[in-house]
């Protein structure tokens, strides 16, 4: 801000500065206008000179005619008088003549009479002219010094004219000079001085007054001086004006800045206490945003913490031998766990996105199995009130997109939950499609339901915090829909409902998906060119089913029809070819179904049928008909369609797993695993679990006792909560991996209740690796120990890989020679055993990556290179070694082109091999 001192210097330096500013416009304008005089003056003299040299030209035409005309006739002859006497110069024959009368006449020559014309033309305008001559033959025609020069002058440059100012009996004059050259007719007189045709024999001079002028020259200057001065003054007082203006106008300046000088300081006095105000008001609000932070990690933990035993053992508890009403009770608890559970989450949610530290994790997914997963989730809730999950995607829906699945997820749970929540029968279909034209880089997905509908006015405010419809009879927080509108913006989408009372309610939203690369493609699965031109007969009272079924057929060539009763079905029989299929949607009436294979019976005709039933629904059907269970889901349904007496084996990825307890994981993925927990009840739960899954595990209570075990024995997963005591996990973690005295760092993987985004990026800064909330269920830890049990196996196995040669022949001959020589059938039986167990293993190589299961691929092409190198087909194994190194990264395309590669280079090691066969 400028202070008052400091506006009176400027303001004074203003003053000086106009000051200036006058005096330079007082000289740049005198200056100006004296130059412009100047200008004017001289352009005035140099007029009056031109009309003078016009005048004097003008004479010197006139002269040089009448010269002309008199040279042309050789003279004129005219009578003596006392003024004209004969030219005593002049010596020609007849240059006086007498008239028969007694007249006097004498010729005049040419000079002669041109010189008495210009004497008399003088005495009347006062214009003088005469001729002059360097060899004159008149002594009156000699020239003057001036004259001479400027003869000289016409003969030796290319000259025209030469003039002068000059006094002339007193008065001032403009004497002009043009040379006169010879021709014929000046000959007659002047050959005789040996001039010749075109020479330069003198000249014509004309004095011109300049007094007629000057009068002209010194009115027009007269003028210009009264205009100049009369400029000059408007311009002096046009500058004094915009002086007293421009001081008058920098006194209100002034008087200005001083009253804005005055009021800034009123606003610096104002910003400073109203700045104090809101950094006293920021301070309440980081320490009340540091408490709610606190308070959430705080209200986190110790909800999670106990939740984790209670959730846990009920988990386990639920595993076991119970009646009826103890399997309820403990599915109360388990229900009651879950609720509270998703109350902490959605919280958690909450605060996230009011930090603005909620942020999305983009990677590519697959559409359907996303939307498969989720309805597997609510599968046993539908199946209780007997409603059906379906799904129908648009064809031009991209089969995989770069996206946040867990954000997707997130919000297609918190929608399907609701709509299941509220809808007493019917089905739930979730929509997909792309928002706007194909490849525009938007989908749209709609999770519609045939429940009771919304009215408008709750629709208003339905994403609102807390809003809540029917909170009487369907408890909740009243914050699912509201997170799910910030989920959708920040996936730069928007979200809406459109609903009708006693119809039921469509909830819909939006969001950016552009199309990734597709992933593993059904097609190396399942044969499904065995569904081109196959016609789906669709048994079911739901039109969707259809829908859902098309959409899942429909780009491998099916044509699928729905019939709502047994005689729909007969009449469609009717129009089908060979190749035809029905699908049940179980149940229907017994008598019906009855009916309707007996009328199959009698046809004749053999119909593969595949039926859907709920889980836990049975019903009679014909003999080799598949069941599959609902949900509908794409594996399962293209399994079932492709091994449905069509001439092909159904994989066993297509048919519905049966339902089984806790795999022994410790079996697939041997594991030394160290447990880091200071709760004995969480102890007991995680190493209960742990023994489900057939590991034993070490204990440590305290962060200090973890750092101790670690040190003395090599582990392979560490399982460490945050919050201990003596030394919390963080600093465990730090130290554990700063030893160096591992070949391979053991798997730090946190274990807690703390679950907020800034407290796990802390973790991973330290090189803790994944995490298990609290919490811990087996499927969420039974996932952890999968996925990195897998990837420690894998590692495990390329340390013991010996990389082979490079550029290796087809079969190395060496190899080969050294087996012959054992003698005997060796060769041919080792031969013979490598073709058997190398086919057999590439089969098996086929389904494993068929099936992605990229560790038994692993497996199997090292167990196919040791053969290959055994036999000396080194080609083979410097490609099952390749294999090897792809499986670990799991890329599934470089899988199955490497495999085909095997099968190719199989053929042709065994062609090879089999020449060195004894016959």
């Amino acid at each position: 801000m400028t202070s008052f001192p400091e506006v009176l210097s400027v303001s004074r330096y203003s003053d000086r500065r106009l000051k200036f500013l006058t005096w330079v416009a007082l000289v740049f304008w005198t200056v100006l206008v004296l130059v412009s005089l100047q200008i004017n003056l001289a352009r005035e003299k140099w007029i009056s000179t031109e009309l003078a040299l016009t005048a004097a030209r003008s004479a010197f035409n006139k002269d040089l005619a009448i010269r002309s005309w008199a040279a042309n006739h050789g003279g004129v002859y005219v009578e003596v008088t006392p003024k004209t006497q004969p030219n005593p110069y002049l010596k020609a024959k007849e240059r006086d003549i007498f008239t028969p009368s007694g007249r006097h006449l004498t010729l005049m020559n040419p000079a002669y009479m041109f010189r008495e014309v210009l004497e008399n033309y003088s005495e009347a305008y006062g214009i003088y002219g005469r001729i002059i001559s360097l060899k004159p033959l008149n002594p009156t025609n000699e020239p003057d010094p001036w004259e001479r020069s400027a003869l000289t002058t016409f003969e030796g440059k290319n000259t025209t004219e030469i003039w002068e100012k000059t006094t002339y009996k007193g008065a001032p004059f403009l004497r002009l000079i043009k040379p006169l050259v010879a021709e014929r007719p000046c000959l007659t007189c002047h050959e005789q001085q040996g001039y010749k045709l075109g020479d330069i024999r003198g000249g014509i001079t004309v004095s011109v007054p300049l007094e007629p002028y000057q009068r002209i020259e010194a009115r027009q200057i007269h003028e210009h001086i009264q205009t100049h001065i009369l400029f000059y003054l408007v311009g002096l007082a046009a500058i004094a004006l915009f002086a007293r203006l421009s001081r008058r106008d920098l006194g209100r300046i002034i008087r200005a800045e001083q009253a804005l000088t005055a009021y800034q300081s009123h606003l610096e006095e104002e910003i400073e206490r109203r700045t104090f105000d809101a950094q006293t008001a920021r301070k309440r609000a980081e320490e009340a945003s540091a408490f709610k932070a606190s308070f959430l990690a705080n209200m986190s933990h110790e909800i999670r913490t106990p939740l984790s035993g209670v959730l846990g053992v009920a988990n386990l508890l639920n595993d076991t031998n119970l009646d009826r009403q103890q399997k309820e009770l403990v599915e109360t608890i388990l229900y009651s766990g879950d609720y509270l559970l998703m109350i902490v989450n959605e919280v958690l949610d909450l605060s996230k996105i009011e930090a603005g530290k909620l942020s999305l994790v983009i990677a590519p997914l697959e559409l359907r199995a996303l939307v498969e997963e989720t309805l597997d989730l609510f599968a046993l809730k539908a199946t209780e009130k007997r409603i059906e999950l379906l799904q129908v995607f648009d064809p031009d829906t991209p089969a995989c997109i770069l996206g946040d699945k867990k954000r997707i997820q997130q919000v297609l749970i918190n929608l399907i939950g609701n709509a299941l929540k509220f809808t007493e029968k019917g089905e739930i279909v979730i929509w997909v499609k792309p928002a706007g034209p194909k490849n525009s880089g938007q989908l749209e997905f709609r999770v519609a339901d045939t429940g009771p509908g919304i009215g408008k006015e709750a629709q208003a405010s339905l994403f609102e915090a807390f809003t809540q419809l029917q909170p009487e009879k369907h408890p909740g927080t009243g914050l699912g829909l509201n997170i799910c509108k910030h989920l959708v913006a920040l996936m730069e989408g928007r979200i809406w409902v459109e609903s009708q009372l006693g119809v039921g309610s469509q909830f819909c939203f939006t969001l950016k998906a552009e199309p990734a690369p597709v992933g593993e493609e059904l097609a190396q699965l399942f044969r499904l060119e065995a569904l081109k031109e196959l016609r789906i007969l669709v048994w079911s009272r739901h039109q969707t089913l259809g829908k859902a079924v098309q959409s899942l057929t429909q780009p491998y060539g099916a044509q699928v029809i729905t019939a709502h009763s047994q005689s729909e079905v007969f009449d469609d029989l009717e129009l089908c070819a060979a190749r035809c299929l029905l699908l049940v949607d179980l149940p229907v009436e017994e008598v019906e179904l009855s009916r309707f294979k007996v009328a199959l019976t009698q046809t004749g005709r053999r119909l593969p049928l595949v039926g859907l039933s709920f889980l836990g629904e049975t019903q009679s059907l014909p003999d080799g008909a598949l069941l599959l269970r609902k949900p509908l889901k794409s594996r399962p349904l293209l399994g079932a369609l492709t091994g449905a007496g069509l001439g092909t084996e159904a994989p066993k990825e297509g048919l519905p797993p049966a339902p089984k307890a806790l795999p022994n994981l410790a079996e697939l993925y041997p594991l030394k695993i160290l447990l880091v927990e200071d709760n004995q009840i969480n102890q007991t739960l995680v190493l209960k679990i742990l023994e489900k899954f057939g590991y034993r595990a070490d204990v440590a209570n305290d962060g200090l006792k973890a750092v101790e075990l670690a040190a003395q024995g090599f582990y392979d997963l560490i399982f460490m909560d945050i919050r201990l005591p003596v030394l919390n996990g963080i600093e465990a973690t730090k130290r554990i991996l700063a030893h160096g005295i591992f070949a391979t760092a053991p798997v730090v993987i946190a274990m807690t209740a703390n679950l907020l985004s800034g407290e796990q990026e802390e973790y991973y800064a330290v090189g803790i690796k994944d995490l298990v909330p609290k919490p811990v269920l087996p499927a969420n830890l039974g996932a952890t120990l999968a996925f990195w049990g897998r990837s420690i196996k894998k590692q495990r196995h390329l340390q013991q890989i010996d990389l082979p040669g490079s550029n290796p022949a087809l079969v190395n001959q060496e190899v080969v020679t050294s087996r012959i020589g054992v003698g005997g059938e060796f060769f041919g039986q080792l031969f013979r055993g490598y073709q058997k167990e190398g086919s057999r293993t590439l089969v098996e190589l086929e389904k494993a990556v068929s099936s992605g299961a990229d560790v038994e691929a692993m497996r199997l092409a090292h167990f196919l290179r040791g053969l290959s190198a055994n036999i000396g087909a080194d080609q083979m194994a410097r490609l099952c070694f390749e294999l090897e190194v792809e499986s670990n990264n799991g890329d599934l395309k470089k899988m199955s082109a490497y495999l085909l590669e095997l099968g190719r280079l199989f053929e042709q090691t065994c062609e090879e091999l089999q020449k060195n066969e004894t016959p």
